[in-house]
Order: C-alpha cells, then structure tokens, then sequence
C-alpha cells in the first residue's frame, strides 16, 4: 500500500563529540524518534544511491528546471512494516554536512593519526627472541 503520509518538520544535528554521527530527530504523538546515521553515509547519498537495510539514501535528479535535485532518505522500522520517507534538497544538506566538517576537518586525519600513532608505539617496542623474555 503506497500513498502520501504526514509532513512534520525533522531535526538535523550533530556534535563535534560524535563526529561520525548525525541524529534526525522525528516528531512521535509523545516524544521524538531519533535516528542516528553515520555522516559518511549521508555524504555518500548525496551522489549515489547507499545505504541497505533500515536506512536507504538516493539522489534524485529534479524532473523540471524551476526544481532543485533531492536527496531522498527511507527509515525502515520492525520487519519493514513502516517507513519514514525523508526529502531534503541536495544543497540543503550538502550546506549541513559542509557545516559539520568545518566544525571538525580532520575527523579522517585524526583518526588515522591515532592509528599511526599506535603502530609506532607498537615498533617501537624491544622484541625479544623466540623463548626469551621482552623488558
């Protein structure tokens, strides 16, 4: 069964302490539903179709030139049984992922400077020959 639900206003956010994360808080009759989406994901979204399971994200190229091209993301709940089908304009979230990675450049870098980081400790580290002992 397919047809037009209702529209509610959903929030966006992000916090520089989850730089990976991005929430879109949903309007319930009680409280928000939040859904928390990998930022990558949303960046990959943009231009190619991602996602499986619960979260699927499409572009959508606009069909007239008064339009402007969507971004289309679907919410799965139990077993399928409901979806939440969210439309952004491209450039709306495109400005929203370019604010994130302004508050937080380096999030790719810094991580993998943890990571360097780890593998020079670890080389560093004395070895020691088969049966003996490492000090």
């Amino acid at each position: 069964m397919s047809g037009r639900g209702n529209d509610y206003w959903v929030t966006v956010s992000w916090k520089p302490t989850d730089p990976w994360a991005v929430t879109l808080s949903i309007p319930h009759s009680t409280s928000p539903v939040d859904w928390l989406l990998a930022r990558d994901l949303l960046w990959s979204g943009l231009n190619i179709p991602t996602g499986s399971g619960d979260v699927r994200i499409e572009p959508v190229t606009a069909r007239d030139l008064d339009d402007e091209d969507q971004i289309e993301i679907r919410l799965y709940g139990r077993r399928n049984a409901r979806c939440a089908h969210l439309i952004v304009t491209r450039r709306d979230l495109w400005e929203f992922l370019q604010a994130t990675k302004a508050h937080f450049p380096d999030a790719r870098d810094t991580a993998r400077a943890g990571i360097d980081a780890e593998i020079a400790r670890l080389l560093a580290r004395p070895t020691a020959a088969p049966g003996e002992e490492a000090t």
